[in-house]
């Protein structure tokens, strides 16, 4: 990965965070679905995640096409970071097509890291500055130079793609530079949107993750309820979420989550379990509080066995019920460890009802083998 020069501790975060799940770290950013928008104010074609935006230095093929020029010419011949790097910053919010973009080493998952350099051609501009002064007509403005800017996207410090932007720039016109940003914000976000470079997918394969598309089996239906869409998170350690819903009561659903366990050791399924449940636990109370939700009631954690005809479930539940104003609210959850992954169901009713659809359900499920990412990260 290439340097950084805002934000240059970046690079050693990035490694800690995509290690975090299993050497117990935590990492400020937080999960977001592919067709999730987190900010609500932007325009419906926010569709792309949060960034973080760096300037960094030259690529060592552009540092070597600077070193020629300067060499040929004088230090002036090239010049880093022509363009305030703020005005390309902006540019990428114009666009609307991110949720957030942030100039901060403390920022998101995805980064933005952009080098860029300018060459003038002054052989050119000497010879004409020569003709005029012989003819006595004076002088004139120095010809465009070239622009060349190198941009790559990285998720936690992993390279997912690339793209170059070229063009003339003015570099004694101010006023060129923020349209040329507003036009090389548009030019990388269609480059990388084309070749699919921000999607959940793209970044399971780089990272060789599960492919939950084509490897994972779960039913259609759960009784009268329907699957309505499976989508994945913009995590691999956060995995796919599939979505069941009634067509009677549009209100109720079934949520199903398949996620690797983020541990070395599987042995101690029910620890696992367990220590999964009470991170949620966590969670749920600090949502509950930031929501202002007054009478929160969880439940004692249950064990599950479950039988059928030829293989034993074994699980916990986990019950979570709230009043408000408009009723209450529940939320139980049934949690169970498939081969290297965890198998969460939650559903937004009683159990008295949703036991005997989950249930139901777990039997049907077949989840992908270990991928290739948790393999290595377990040191297998």
């Amino acid at each position: 990965m290439r340097a950084v020069k805002h934000g240059a501790s970046a690079s050693v975060g990035a490694i800690a965070c995509i290690l975090a799940p299993l050497m117990l770290l935590g990492c400020s950013t937080s999960p977001t679905l592919v067709h999730q928008q987190d900010n609500p104010s932007i325009a419906v074609k926010a569709d792309l995640p949060p960034i973080s935006f760096f300037t960094s230095y030259l690529t060592d093929e552009q540092q070597q096409q600077c070193d020629a020029v300067r060499a040929e010419h004088s230090e002036q011949a090239c010049l880093e970071d022509p363009v305030d790097p703020t005005l390309l910053l902006q540019a990428l919010e114009n666009a609307g097509r991110f949720n957030k973009v942030a100039l901060s080493a403390d920022g998101f998952d995805y980064e933005l890291l952009v080098s860029s350099k300018a060459t003038r051609n002054q052989s050119l501009a000497s010879s004409l500055q020569n003709l005029l002064h012989t003819l006595s007509l004076g002088t004139i403005a120095a010809p465009p130079a070239n622009f060349d800017a190198q941009v790559s996207v990285t998720w936690r410090g992993i390279e997912l793609g690339n793209v170059q932007y070229q063009t003339q720039l003015e570099l004694d016109n101010p006023s060129q530079q923020a349209a040329l940003a507003a036009q090389f914000s548009e030019h990388i976000v269609d480059a990388l949107t084309t070749n699919d470079v921000f999607s959940a997918e793209h970044l399971y394969a780089t990272l060789q993750a599960s492919d939950y598309h084509h490897e994972m089996q779960l039913p259609n239906n759960i009784d009268e309820f329907q699957m309505y869409d499976m989508q994945l998170f913009r995590d691999p350690f956060q995995g796919a979420m599939v979505r069941y819903w009634h067509p009677l009561y549009a209100e109720e659903n079934i949520d199903v989550f398949v996620y690797p366990v983020a541990q070395q050791d599987l042995t101690n399924q029910e620890g696992l379990l367990l220590n999964e449940l009470e991170r949620e636990k966590r969670d749920i109370t600090l949502l509950a509080e930031a929501r202002n939700i007054g009478e929160l009631n969880i439940s004692d954690v249950q064990p599950i066995q479950w039988q059928t005809e030829d293989k034993k479930f074994s699980g916990f539940y986990q019950g979570v019920d709230a009043s408000q104003d408009s009723g209450t609210l529940y939320a139980s959850t049934y949690l169970f460890l498939l081969e290297d992954k965890f198998v969460k169901v939650s559903a937004n009713f009683p159990p008295r009802i949703a036991t005997q659809l989950v249930k139901q359900a777990i039997p049907q499920i077949k989840v992908p083998s270990e991928s290739k990412l948790m393999a290595q990260l377990r040191g297998g």
